[in-house]
């Protein structure tokens, strides 16, 4: 992803690389300790089914992005992600579960884990499924303090003309995950046309704030292709804009917040665009 010029500052980003592991590997610094032991302290009922996916049913008590409890969750994924980051200057494990293997549930488990002790425990867990593919994004974390690292999670699926995306930034406060931020972008076209939002993300320093301000950009691309359409067909104007914000964090709201709200207009133009 191409940053902003929004951010041509100054830029902050973590260059941390996710770590893609099967769920019965041990994890690197904990002899004897598997990913599988790590995500049963999320969902004791967490088993291999004779499909070889790892499947829970009715999960309960997980929270969704929104921040609602989430009663009967269903589970089914065949691997997992791992990343390190720095929460107030410690050091935290993130376990990602894999793209959802179970039909009409999206559900994806992303849970942090203090990594200091023999057998990492759980600090926070937390549902960012949203869509049928899932992953760290990239970058997969930003560096929103000195001592602390923002993880960016991201759903996405497609189909014969359009793809979905949905960027969720996470970040912990408290000893709690909380979401910082969700774009989502399009790609689409038609007869006649493409076109393309490709999003970014960095961060600037911001004075005496807390956290670093969040430096989010949408590049939207259309082009015309040399199809023969129907009589009366509208197509897109060919151009590029670049929409750009900043995301700053508000002490008395406790969260951060656009200055423009622009990529948030474009974001919701975007998923009506896509649903209607």
């Amino acid at each position: 992803m191409r940053i902003s010029s929004l951010a041509a500052a100054v830029l902050l980003a973590a260059a941390t690389a996710a770590e893609a592991a099967d769920i019965t590997d041990v994890v690197p610094g904990h002899p004897g300790v598997t990913y599988e032991r790590l995500l049963k302290q999320v969902v004791p009922t967490l088993a291999r089914d004779k499909d070889g996916n790892w499947t829970a049913l009715d999960v309960a008590n997980l929270r969704g992005t929104d921040g609602k409890l989430e009663t009967d969750t269903d589970l089914a994924f065949n691997s997992v992600s791992a990343l390190a980051i720095k929460d107030g200057g410690r050091k935290r494990l993130v376990l990602l579960t894999g793209d959802s293997q179970a039909d009409g549930s999206f559900a994806a488990i992303l849970a942090v884990y203090d990594d200091t002790t023999p057998v990492p425990k759980l600090v926070d867990a937390m549902d960012v499924g949203g869509d049928r593919f899932v992953s760290f994004s990239s970058p997969a974390t930003l560096a929103i303090a000195a001592d602390s690292d923002a993880v960016l999670v991201n759903n996405n699926h497609f189909n014969s003309n359009q793809n979905y995306s949905i960027d969720t930034v996470l970040f912990l406060a408290g000893g709690k995950l909380r979401v910082a931020l969700s774009l989502f972008t399009l790609n689409d076209g038609a007869c006649g046309y493409e076109r393309r939002q490709v999003p970014a993300y960095a961060v600037h320093p911001d004075g005496r704030a807390k956290y670093r301000a969040l430096a989010v950009s949408v590049t939207q691309t259309t082009t015309r292709t040399d199809e023969t359409c129907d009589a009366g067909t509208t197509r897109p104007r060919a151009g590029s804009r670049v929409y750009a914000d900043a995301y700053r964090w508000d002490d008395r709201k406790g969260a951060f917040v656009p200055q423009t709200g622009v990529v948030e207009k474009l974001s919701a133009q975007s998923w009506k665009t896509a649903t209607q």
